[in-house]
C-alpha cells in the first residue's frame, strides 16, 4: 500500500507545473544537452534567439526592447528564460517570461500573454509525446 502512495505522488509531481509567467516541465526520458538543443531549434523556427547563456541556461528573444519603448505594441518584443538542470525525477525545463509586455500597454501584455500562452502549449504537446506516449491517440 505505501509503495502505491509513493508511485502516486512521484507521477503527481512529474506533471507540468503550469502558472501565469513560468512553466515547469519534468522529463525522464531525455537529457539536458538534448533537450535544450531540441528547444533550441523550436524556439529559432519561432524567430526567437539566444541573445545570453547557453542552450541549458538562457535568455531568448524576439524583437528589439528599444523599438518596444518607442513604439509601444506596434513593435513586438518577447523575451523568455530557459533553464535545464537535472533533478531526482530526471530533467528539468524551466521556461519563463522575462519581458511582461508593460511597455506595450494592454496590447502588448496581451501579445506576451498569447506567445506565452501558445509556445506552453507546445511545450506541453512535446512533453506528453515523450512521456506519456501512450496516452496520445
Amino acid at each position: 500500500m505505501e509503495s502505491n502512495q509513493n508511485a502516486e505522488i512521484l507521477d503527481k509531481t512529474l506533471e507540468p507545473v503550469i502558472t501565469k509567467n513560468d512553466a515547469t516541465f519534468y522529463f525522464s526520458s531525455i537529457s539536458e544537452e538534448d533537450l535544450g538543443a531540441k528547444l533550441e531549434k523550436y524556439l529559432l523556427q519561432k524567430g526567437d534567439k539566444i541573445e545570453a547563456g547557453t542552450k541549458t541556461n538562457a535568455t531568448y528573444g524576439k524583437g528589439s526592447q528599444i523599438m518596444r519603448i518607442l513604439f509601444g505594441a506596434f513593435a513586438k518584443r518577447f523575451a523568455w528564460t530557459v533553464k535545464i538542470d537535472s533533478s531526482m525525477h530526471g530533467t528539468t525545463l524551466t521556461f519563463s517570461k522575462m519581458a511582461k509586455g508593460y511597455a506595450g500597454g494592454i496590447i502588448g501584455v496581451n501579445q506576451v500573454k498569447n506567445e506565452f500562452t501558445q509556445i506552453v502549449n507546445s511545450l506541453k504537446h512535446f512533453y506528453e509525446s515523450l512521456e506519456k506516449p501512450n496516452d496520445v491517440e
